[in-house]
């Protein structure tokens, strides 16, 4: 095959008309176009050049298990938690579900594509007519001709897997064993991979904190969904409940679960420690939490310290004069989630929403729900049921903004003790991260950060120090 270049004719609409004459033609302008055909030897020399650049294998996995995991093992594992395997099914029947999915949202978009629009409701459930009719001629001959058409394919075995062969027995063989976990890392794209004693060991050594989680003799669960639900009535038969917020949360009792409690490891920190968390889903406090963050978040948005991404902080950053004594300052909160206490917190962010929102009603409804977020978080770890009876866990959609409100009422009392002090030049907080700019002493920076750190006896901080670099979230700051 030849590598001379071949061009081809294309016709260009240049803009411009001809106003001379009453028809006014448009100009068009015709290019040679030069289309470089396929070349195998530069394709087969760009994919090696591309297994030169690839990371070794088991780069992305810590191995912190006593078992050595084979190349393949490593190789699957490298793919993420996220990575799905192709599949081989036959039949059509997932096929023609999801075009009627598809045909179904063709026939909204036409009835109400002239409709005015109205205002987001996050809570509205989704319509579960299963059959909608357009009127439409030609669009239902469209959608039944292809149906007809999708229903004569049969799926056969792709050509190319995304696995290799001994990808494949090594994820058969990870499905079968009991003796490790894995995980993903609290921070990063890494797969971690534990024994399963030692992780068991680990969180249970944890949960045996008696100041902050309770065992319980059996579950309660169902106790605490009935008391939710009681209180979601009563706040809907006041009308500090709208109606699809209340058809929202009463889900049925058979779709609710017990919550889940895992670790996960803190593999970036000098001496690995662990992330407790308490997965919500499907639990009974799941859907009371969402409406509690619906109307959190307006108010944490409008807080002067609130960080949305790392693109927030570098947008802020280069508006920022940076001398060069400035000192750069990461603070890092110790162990923020559990360490709120329940009633302080509750009263705090009560506070907030009633200043924001001028509703009594409504501030009463967020008190209850997040008391019953907070104190009636009941969980599942190893056959054995327990309570936190300080703090709030992850896993539950308010915890980040419940902590970041508290954490922001905190920052005010600190700064107005603090108001003939010095003050750093910046300060800004992603959750439990801080960074600062401080443009005074070393000395009266170094009185600032213990006051701080004494400040309030629940919250402790540890920080880095440095005129250079420093490392806020996933950025390297100079």
């Amino acid at each position: 095959m030849g590598t001379d270049n071949v061009s081809t004719d294309a016709t260009v609409f240049s803009g411009d008309t001809d106003t001379t004459n009453d028809t006014n033609h448009n100009k068009f302008t015709t290019y040679r176009i030069p289309i470089r055909p396929y070349n195998r030897s530069h394709a087969r020399r760009t994919r090696y050049q591309h297994r030169l650049c690839r990371p070794p294998v088991g780069s992305k996995v810590v191995n912190l298990s006593n078992c050595n995991l084979s190349t393949a093992e490593l190789s699957l594992l490298d793919k993420g938690l996220t990575f799905i395997p192709q599949t081989y099914t036959t039949g059509n029947k997932q096929l023609l579900k999801d075009f009627d999915d598809f045909a179904r949202t063709l026939r909204i978009q036409y009835l109400y594509h002239d409709s005015p629009n109205t205002i987001y409701d996050p809570f509205r459930l989704k319509s579960t007519r299963p059959y909608l009719n357009s009127g439409n001629k030609i669009l239902e001959t469209y959608i039944n001709n292809t149906r007809s058409q999708l229903y004569q394919l049969h799926s056969t075995r792709p050509k190319r897997d995304n696995l290799t062969p001994s990808e494949r027995r090594a994820l058969v063989s990870i499905q079968k064993r009991t003796d490790i976990i894995i995980k993903k890392a609290d921070k990063g794209n890494c797969v971690t991979v534990e024994d399963t004693q030692d992780y068991i060991r680990t969180a249970e050594k944890h949960l045996s904190d008696e100041t902050k989680y309770e065992q319980l003799p059996f579950n309660t669960t169902d106790i605490t969904y009935d008391k939710i639900q009681s209180t979601v009535l009563s706040h809907y038969l006041l009308r500090n409940l709208t109606r699809t917020q209340f058809q929202y949360v009463s889900r049925p009792k058979e779709h609710c679960r017990t919550q889940l409690f895992y670790t996960l490891k803190k593999i970036h920190k000098d001496t690995p420690e662990i992330r407790p968390i308490v997965s919500g889903c499907l639990g009974p406090t799941e859907l009371i939490s969402a409406i509690t963050d619906y109307y959190l978040q307006p108010i944490l948005q409008e807080t002067q310290t609130y960080l949305k991404d790392t693109g927030h902080i570098l947008s802020l950053l280069r508006q920022q004069e940076i001398n060069e004594h400035s000192y750069l300052v990461t603070i890092d909160v110790v162990g923020l989630y559990p360490s709120i206490p329940h009633d302080e917190g509750i009263k705090i962010v009560s506070n907030q929403v009633q200043e924001h929102y001028k509703n009594k009603g409504l501030t009463d409804m967020i008190r209850d729900f997040l008391t019953h977020i907070l104190k009636d978080n009941v969980f599942q770890f190893n056959n054995k049921y327990y309570r936190q009876i300080h703090g709030t866990a992850m896993g539950t959609k308010a915890a980040p903004t419940y902590a970041c409100l508290y954490m922001w009422d905190l920052e005010i009392d600190f700064f107005k003790a603090r108001i003939l002090k010095p003050k750093p030049t910046l300060w800004y907080r992603y959750i439990d991260d801080i960074i600062m700019i401080w443009d005074d002493s070393h000395e009266e920076l170094m009185d600032f950060l213990e006051e701080l750190n004494h400040f309030n006896p629940h919250i402790k901080y540890t920080w880095t120090i440095s005129q250079m670099q420093v490392t806020f979230l996933d950025l390297d700051l100079n």
